[in-house]
């Protein structure tokens, strides 16, 4: 279970593992649940990784599939298509399955939570590097969540997860919204176009929203969605089910489960440069690395509920000035927070409790009421030496300070925090 990469002369071995979605039809649950296995349901794959509706073979081949010259059922900018990451060597962690209803005569899929958990606790175990996960819940999180919890652990084990923000578009927010996660969003950006081309946020790509009490507390903890990637009708391959029907080997889709492999393996690609890199410097690369969308008209679309940092960077990614860096203790104090604010006991009785507001993250998520004034303290780790300067945004109604607007990285891995103040 273990990937290659190739990039001139520095080798290192390295993990993406992608996890087949998770789509449950109520119908199919309920036809489940109700009928006995002697009368005819079945699972088509049972225990294989093997993919019937194609989802897991076609997200697999985005974060590393072979190259492919002039594949057919495809249009292409160039002369083939390829994976990411086309050298990597895949752990697949199967979540759910089509199952056969005879009674309807359909295929649904059909899963539950725990298997969901019980494969990231397997990739855990197994001592994987990156996660890609395009599947995302429909309901909203709690600070407790069995999910939420299970993602805490992989990343405080090392591991980067990035998963779907979901398809719903402006209709509802995302519900991926625990701050340990990177939170991906679809763009109509194509990497065969640089970055000289502006992308827009794709229209069915979830947002963010707020919230600051009770159980829904990590809403508030941090702007989601962290990052967009090329999410529309992207190539790749096809499972069993399409191969059959339509007689091809690949097509083309759109979803935020197309745009989270790619960053997947982006964040793959930067363990290879950066081996003793964390989840936490992974996310802070991409984010502070990234630019603005567009608006239909052409000009800068800015809206970070929409595009969160904005659109990847792999040109820039690779090499940032700085980086945000948090930790276990600030993730697990910020659940504490939350369970303070819902009049519950702490899930990590030894780690103080810690406000969101200082979790550090490469983006800030602050809910002004009465137009008190608010503090955010930053601390970034200088990965290159220079001077640089803040630029406080220009908000409307408010007024944005920051106690160094001007600071040097005289040496590598020194640090320096400031603080903005919002009154």
């Amino acid at each position: 279970r273990q990937l290659s990469f190739n990039m001139g002369s520095n080798e290192r071995t390295r993990v993406v593992v992608v996890h087949n979605k998770k789509n449950f039809l109520k119908s199919a649950k309920e036809e489940v649940r109700k009928r006995p296995p002697e009368a005819g349901n079945k699972m088509v794959y049972g225990d294989s990784p093997k993919d019937f509706w194609s989802h897991g073979s076609y997200v697999t081949s985005i974060a590393a599939g072979k190259r492919v010259s002039s594949p057919s059922g495809v249009s292409l900018d160039g002369d083939f298509i390829s994976g990411i990451a086309p050298n990597a060597k895949i752990a697949t962690y199967k979540t759910g399955d089509a199952i056969y209803i005879p009674d309807f005569k359909v295929y649904n899929y059909f899963g539950v939570q725990s298997d969901h958990i019980a494969s990231v606790e397997a990739a855990v175990k197994d001592n994987v590097d990156v996660l890609s996960i395009s599947h995302s819940n429909d309901q909203p999180k709690f600070f407790n969540d069995p999910e939420s919890l299970a993602y805490l652990n992989a990343v405080n084990a090392g591991i980067f997860l990035a998963v779907a923000t979901g398809n719903a578009g402006n209709l509802k927010p995302t519900s991926e919204i625990e701050p340990w996660l990177t939170t991906v969003g679809s763009s109509s950006s194509k990497m065969s176009q640089g970055e000289n081309y502006k992308p827009k946020v794709s229209a069915f790509s979830e947002g963010g929203s707020t919230s600051v009490t009770g159980k829904n507390c990590l809403t508030n903890a941090s702007l989601k969605p962290d990052i967009l990637a090329p999410g529309e009708n992207v190539p790749g391959v096809v499972g069993d089910f399409i191969k059959e029907r339509d007689s091809k080997n690949y097509y083309s889709a759109s979803g935020t489960s197309a745009s989270t492999p790619v960053i997947a393996a982006l964040a793959a690609l930067y363990l290879q440069l950066h081996p003793k890199a964390s989840p936490a410097e992974i996310k802070s690369a991409m984010m502070t690395t990234a630019y603005d969308t567009a608006k239909e008209n052409g000009e800068n679309f800015t809206d970070a509920f929409r595009q969160g940092a904005g659109e990847v960077s792999p040109k820039r990614m690779f090499s940032p000035d700085f980086v945000y860096l948090g930790s276990a203790a600030r993730s697990k104090g910020m659940v504490n927070w939350c369970a303070n604010l819902a009049n519950e006991e702490p899930v990590f009785p030894q780690v103080p409790k810690l406000n969101p507001l200082d979790s550090n993250l490469p983006s800030a998520l602050v809910s002004v009421r009465d137009k008190n004034k608010i503090a955010v303290k930053k601390t970034l780790t200088c990965l290159t030496t220079g001077d640089y300067k803040i630029n406080p945004p220009d908000i409307i109604g408010y007024h944005i300070t920051v106690d160094t607007n001007v600071f040097n990285c005289a040496q590598k891995d020194s640090q320096i925090s400031y603080t903005i103040t919002i009154a």
